[in-house]
């Protein structure tokens, strides 16, 4: 049976985050596994910020579609406490959930933990036995309170105990992971390249190293044969760089496969331990002085299922090129406003066909107003809208098709074809959730499908608001031209509607005529019985007009006891057989709703053509006719 394994991340434009998703990806990959991936950013509510919008995801995610949730915990754990972050997965423990790098005090809950103290030791004793260092300082990120900064430099101070170096917080730097943080602490402290009382740093991470490295080359100290450095995390720069950076590589694909097992491995029954730790491993490269310098400028890899090298500057190269055409032509198919019914008849050609493959868009009956980061009340009822599926050549705009989003992402039967890889996104705009998409993506294009489910999510936002405001404005022009007592047209709906279908008959060689109506002794009935009685005479008479003409007709109200109606493809000869049904719809409708009288009304018609089509003339010589029926009829009851 397929496991559906939710992959929550807080970014997916880091390094980090891309080859932790690609490993789990391609140990899932020919596997039954549905891979479901959430960014869900963090749940902060800034006004000129809307990203918490994404936290929405994780609502989503809490039902019982769901067998098991993968959380990189880490880059959470640098914005928020462990305890925060725990509190907020709270609702998800009824399925197995599994961090990444950070022990989190869950139920149900297993994780792996990254050593890194092995990897301090190993540089320490490099830096002292192969470059006689002594002093080595530390660009320290623990201030941000981050339990991997804590980690990192509580086993810096565990190393140079370990080799008998003396620890002295006035050579430790503090930063926040970034390059700029770490330049700005060491510019207050060191003036000038004598104020440098160290021989060797090592840095948090490898932004905050080449951050020292920066800062100390534009002082005057020579890297590395004054000064060593290390860096943390083996980001692509630290191979690139003109200074090779010496570095601890994460081991982040081997610590994605060791995740995505064992949580399959949990999912399918099998008993696996509470904590798995996964070790670092160090690079040494120029910046210790180790290494020639500067690598080729491109990365090679091993192609894990062609078996075929490949040159990935190359490779991105056609990527980008592609993804700028597909982008430009997604935009220019979206320039102007458009309902929603028409950009979603759009989808299947603006969709990027080698990012994703399959996507359905579930919008909710109504938005959701999304304020408060800490509770979305997530509807009960939503609409599969669009379905695009380009394996089976399949897209389905404005489906019929509801369901609970609480119990399912999806109704049954959308995306049961092949497992594979998904990428969830909420439809948003400002602080109003209208819906989500839900797409089936293929590796390794999750920023390009990311960057197009962004757009698709503005569109069709500002598309709905589009539609709303169309359908109020018909709402009012509609409102505008109804009679409100009645409920058919007034006097200018009449006269517009009327006059476009004579113009149409005229136009398909239909012939027509213009009836004009006066009900009979509705002066009577209000004197003797009340207006109240008046009004529903008038109201029954509106009713068997439309009853007797057929509702695809034209028929208005011109005020008080006047009705005129259009009925094209018909002739005067037919107007006596008219007169009769309307007489007989009369008598029955007074009869059954107990009126003590008998609605009636004369009648008068003209047939309109090339020569004479003028509604407005027509409806007077229609009213003179209808005055010749009305002067029978007193002369038959004087007789």
């Amino acid at each position: 049976m397929t496991k559906n394994i939710a992959l929550v991340v807080n970014e997916l434009t880091a390094d980090y985050t891309q080859e932790i998703i690609t490993s789990i990806s391609d140990f899932y990959r020919e596997k039954d596994v549905n891979l479901i991936i959430s960014q869900v950013k963090l749940p902060v509510h800034k006004d000129t910020d809307f990203d918490y919008q994404y936290w929405s995801n994780m609502s989503l995610l809490d039902n019982d579609n769901i067998d098991a949730y993968i959380i990189l915990s880490a880059i959470f754990c640098s914005y928020m406490t462990s305890d925060e972050l725990t509190k907020r997965l709270q609702p998800f423990t009824k399925k197995p959930v599994f961090s990444v790098s950070i022990p989190l005090k869950l139920d149900n809950c297993y994780y792996t933990q990254l050593n890194c103290e092995n990897s301090y030791f190993e540089i320490v004793e490099h830096l002292v036995k192969k470059h006689n260092r002594k002093r080595i300082a530390f660009a320290s990120a623990h201030l941000t309170g981050s339990i991997e900064a804590n980690e990192r430099f509580e086993a810096y101070k565990k190393a140079l105990k370990k080799f008998n170096l003396p620890f002295d917080e006035n050579i430790v730097f503090h930063g926040v992971f970034t390059y700029n943080s770490i330049m700005k602490d060491m510019a207050q402290r060191i003036k000038s390249k004598e104020d440098v009382s160290f021989d060797a740093i090592l840095a948090a991470n490898d932004m905050m190293a080449f951050g020292c490295l920066d800062f100390l080359t534009s002082i005057g100290v020579k890297i590395p044969d004054d000064i060593s450095i290390f860096g943390y995390d083996d980001i692509l720069q630290a191979e690139t760089a003109d200074i090779s950076l010496s570095t601890i590589n994460q081991q982040i694909y081997r610590q994605g496969q060791q995740v995505a097992k064992l949580v399959l491995d949990c999912c399918n029954g099998e008993k696996i331990p509470l904590s798995t730790d996964i070790s670092t491993k160090v690079i040494y490269r120029k910046s210790c002085g180790c290494g020639s310098g500067r690598k080729n400028d491109t990365r090679y890899f091993i192609n894990k299922y062609s078996e075929q090298s490949v040159n990935t500057t190359i490779v991105s190269h056609l990527e980008n090129m592609q993804f700028q055409n597909d982008i430009y032509f997604l935009m220019d198919s979206i320039q102007s406003e458009m309902t929603l019914k028409n950009l979603f008849e759009k989808f299947s050609y603006i969709i990027p066909k080698k990012a994703i493959s399959a996507l359905a868009v579930c919008m909710y009956e109504d938005p959701v107003l999304y304020t408060n980061p800490n509770q979305f009340d997530k509807p009960y009822r939503a609409k599969l809208t669009v379905y695009y599926n380009q394996h089976e050549e399949k897209f389905v705009p404005d489906m019929d098709l509801f369901f609970n989003p609480r119990i399912s992402l999806l109704p049954d039967g959308i995306f049961d074809d092949e497992p594979g890889n998904y990428m969830i996104h909420p439809v948003f705009n400002g602080n109003k959730q209208y819906g989500y998409m839900i797409s089936k993506i293929t590796a390794p294009s999750y920023i390009i499908a990311i960057i197009y489910l962004k757009v698709f999510s503005n569109v069709i936002s500002q598309s709905y608001k589009y539609t709303k405001q169309l359908e109020a404005h018909a709402l009012l022009d509609e409102q505008s031209k109804t009679d409100i007592l009645t409920g058919i047209f007034n006097r200018r709906g009449l006269l517009e509607e009327g006059q476009k279908l004579i113009n149409s008959a005229i136009e398909d060689n239909q012939r027509g005529i213009i009836c004009f109506g006066d009900m009979d002794k509705l002066k009577y009935i209000n004197d003797t019985f009340g207006h109240e009685m008046g009004d529903k005479a008038i109201k029954g008479m509106a009713i068997v007009l439309q009853e007797s003409i057929g509702k695809d007709k034209v028929i208005g109200r011109l005020g008080g006891d006047e009705f005129v109606f259009v009925m094209d493809n018909y002739s005067l000869n037919d107007f006596d057989k008219l007169k009769e049904t309307v007489n007989e719809n009369c008598k029955k409708y007074s009869k059954e709703n107990s009126f003590p009288f008998e609605i009636q009304i004369s009648l008068g018609a003209v047939k309109f053509s090339e020569n004479h089509k003028n509604l407005s003339r027509l409806i007077t010589k229609a009213d003179k006719e209808q005055y010749k029926d009305k002067q029978n009829k007193n002369v038959q009851r004087k007789s």
